[in-house]
């Protein structure tokens, strides 16, 4: 902050969420009594005006979601400002985007679209650069005599010797049903678990995804039996049919087995009606302080719930894990497996919750239509074959985790888990996810932030 001079007025555009974190700076300048002025979008034709900031309890959500101080502005102009702070692209060694960082520029700065159609026309008389990796709260600045042009920032990203790309996995809203299933041991409850999960990998040709969840203790279940939790994932309007659908045809039937709600404090809930399986010779019981029935089944009696709760969440979040030959992505993908299953608020669906044959969305040179054809940009076999192909050089394997999950911060903590075993390994090149440019859904999950 040693460059930061007493009497310098500083144009400091003001963050959102997910942009580099501008806060700890505007603070540090109103701590040295340095005069802030801010941006504000003109939404009409996309042109900004000026405002100084004493206090950021003025700033409110306006165009774009931007924190401006609408309402309460201190008009400026740019013959006010001596130091410009606006956000560039950094990139990695390999010339790939990683996001915003800021770059504090000042004397010939050149002016984009938006400041020629603003009232921010004269240049700032200081010259000096900054570079901030968002969140971060510190500041380190260097200050050349002149800057001619704006370089790019080297950023790269490497664990255990795994390039972690620069991208980020897509994601779109899904709901959520939370089962939990119990039985007289540890074994018929997986089991069990297992049978109601099937036919469940992708809303591409099935009627729901699910996967098991984790592994309960006789202290976390209803009924005092070991137990593991399953969690459905569909459209809302379906949640009922599939949640009674797994029930019915793979619970029911499974020795000493039983159904609770997973969810029980979900405002949205639906009854089904399983009692009528015992076609009135079914009981009404309470376990664990519950409303359940009773049904006389061939191996005895059949407990559970027939209330459920359902939730928002989200589904389809990925990582790629690549490799020089098959045998040590398909390593890497276990690994990352492993550390994932059995984490609270997740699951993951496939053959050993791994996706050998990623797919995009429709197909691009059959004329009939397909809801879903091979994702070719990954396919190592293609990379002499076509021109847009995303595999690394070296990579001769990719493999795809695909993770559905409560919430965002669930899922975060389990693509994290995931991908630092499988570098663990030590046979892992790349770490990458697919994603359709926002096309899929409107959740985006950047690989690199979770390390940061």
């Amino acid at each position: 902050m040693r460059l930061i001079r007493e009497g310098v007025t500083f144009m400091v555009y003001t963050s959102k969420e997910k942009e580099v974190n501008t806060s700890p700076l505007i603070t540090t300048l109103f701590e040295r009594r340095n005069p802030v002025i801010v941006p504000i979008i003109v939404k009409e034709d996309v042109s900004l005006r000026l405002s100084y900031l004493r206090d950021f309890s003025v700033l409110v959500p306006s165009t774009f979601g931007v924190p401006e101080p609408i309402g309460n502005e201190i008009p400026a102009t740019g013959e006010n400002v001596d130091t410009i702070i606006l956000p560039i692209l950094g990139f990695d060694r390999t010339g790939r985007r990683m996001g915003m960082v800021p770059v504090i520029m000042t004397g010939s700065w050149r002016k984009t679209r938006m400041f020629e159609r603003s009232e921010l026309h004269s240049p700032a008389r200081n010259m000096i650069t900054c570079l901030l990796m968002n969140t971060i709260s510190r500041w380190t600045l260097s200050s050349p005599r002149r800057v001619l042009s704006i370089q790019k920032v080297v950023i790269n990203v490497e664990i255990n010797g795994t390039k972690i790309l620069d991208t980020f996995a897509e994601a779109f809203p899904v709901w959520v049903s939370r089962i939990i299933i119990t039985a007289a041991t540890k074994k018929w409850a997986y089991k069990t678990a297992l049978e109601a999960t099937g036919f469940a990998t992708s809303k591409i040709g099935c009627p729901c995804e699910a996967g098991i969840e984790q592994y309960l203790t006789k202290k976390e279940t209803p009924d005092n039996r070991a137990g593991y939790s399953i969690l459905i994932c569909a459209e809302k309007k379906t949640m009922k049919s599939n949640v009674a659908l797994r029930i019915s045809p793979c619970i029911l039937p499974a020795p000493t087995a039983s159904a609770f709600d997973g969810f029980p404090d979900a405002v949205s809930r639906f009854f089904l009606w399983m009692h009528y399986f015992g076609d009135t010779y079914e009981e009404r019981c309470t376990i664990g302080g519950r409303k359940c029935w009773k049904i006389p089944i061939m191996g005895g009696s059949y407990v559970g719930e027939e209330r459920f709760g359902t939730i928002k969440g989200i589904a389809g979040v990925n990582f790629l894990v690549m490799a020089k030959n098959q045998q040590s992505a398909l390593f890497g993908a276990e690994a990352a497996a492993d550390a994932i299953m059995g984490m609270k608020g997740v699951t993951t669906s496939f053959a050993g919750c791994i996706v050998a044959s990623g797919s995009k969305m429709g197909c691009n040179n059959y004329r009939f239509p397909l809801p879903a054809s091979t994702n070719y940009q990954w396919c190592p076999t293609l990379k002499g074959k076509i021109g847009d192909s995303k595999v690394p050089d070296e990579v001769a394997s990719v493999y795809e985790i695909v993770i559905n999950g409560v919430d965002e911060c669930s899922i975060r903590t389990a693509m994290k888990a995931g991908i630092l075993a499988a570098t663990d390994t030590g046979r892992i090149t790349y770490i990458g996810a697919s994603n359709f440019e926002g096309k899929l859904g409107q959740y985006r999950f950047h690989l690199q932030d979770l390390f940061r």
